[in-house]
């Protein structure tokens, strides 16, 4: 997980995560990388529509995730369980 925060914070966050029983490990380490950004006045003005990056998540949007297993049943069109 990324996420940005001040170092002042960094004790408390990591306070937290040493509590939380679903972590395995908790460790934070910094990133050195300076993102590179390039804004250009000509492309805020467009409509989000036309946008390139609006055009990728609308792209990733229409992709379809198909899940890992499939549910059994046990063939009757009846929960044959319930209280």
């Amino acid at each position: 997980m990324k996420f940005d925060a001040p170092t002042s914070s960094m004790d408390i966050v990591l306070d937290e995560l040493r509590r939380d029983i679903d972590l395995i490990r908790s460790n934070i380490f910094k990133r050195n990388e300076k993102v590179e950004f390039e804004c250009t006045l000509h492309e805020e003005l467009q409509p989000p529509a036309y946008r390139e990056d609006v055009k990728k998540l609308i792209e990733e949007g229409k992709r379809v995730i198909t899940p890992g297993y499939q549910q059994k049943s046990p063939g009757f069109n009846y929960y044959p369980f319930q209280k």
